[in-house]
This record gives C-alpha cells, structure tokens and sequence, in this order.
C-alpha cells in the first residue's frame, strides 16, 4: 500500500470547494461518497484507491484543501496529482476518464 498527500488553497466558499472536489472525483472516473451532514469532508475511490479530502474555510474567499489518497496498486501519487488538477479546475491534457469499476 502506498500513501499520498499535499494541500492546496482555493478561491471560493466552502460549497465551492465541495463542487469542485466532487467534480474531480468524477471527472477522474472515481466513485463518490459525501455525508450529507457535512460541508468539509469528500471521500471516493475504487477498488484499487481512496481518496479523501478535508475542506478549511480560510475566510470567506478561500478555502485550504488537504487530499490525502491510498492505493492497493502503487497509483497514490498519480491519483492525488490528478484529482487534484481536476479539483483546481485544470484540464488535464490527452486524458480521458477511465468507466468506474463497479465495487
């Protein structure tokens, strides 16, 4: 098993940032899981990796995210550069999100 993590701020308000890191969840090809109780945490993954992130409101502009990401397959580090990308809102070039496996 391999782990991953980094941070990274983003401009905008705690609902933003949760759109944003479902959406690159998504975008990855990734399953997501939310708790509807809660605004600052956003897991998903498949069978081979978890993802999770922690959302901090900065002030009412920012929001500071923390991603920690698991894999069974050696994939962490590829998977967190990733999602994080996507979560910033940045195409990845030449990518294409795999289907989901299903769990």
């Amino acid at each position: 098993m391999d782990l991953h993590w980094g941070a990274y701020d983003l401009s905008t308000d705690l609902g933003g940032a949760r759109r944003l890191t479902v959406h690159g969840l998504e975008t990855a090809g990734l399953e997501v899981w939310v708790a509807d109780d809660t605004e600052y945490f956003v897991s998903g993954g498949n069978d081979a990796v978890a993802v999770n992130f922690t959302l901090t409101q900065l002030n009412d502009d920012d929001v500071h995210v923390a991603i920690v990401v698991t894999s069974t397959n050696g994939t962490a580090e590829a998977v967190r550069n990733l999602v994080r990308e996507l979560a910033q809102g940045h195409a990845v070039p030449g990518y294409a999100p795999p289907p989901i496996p299903h769990l």
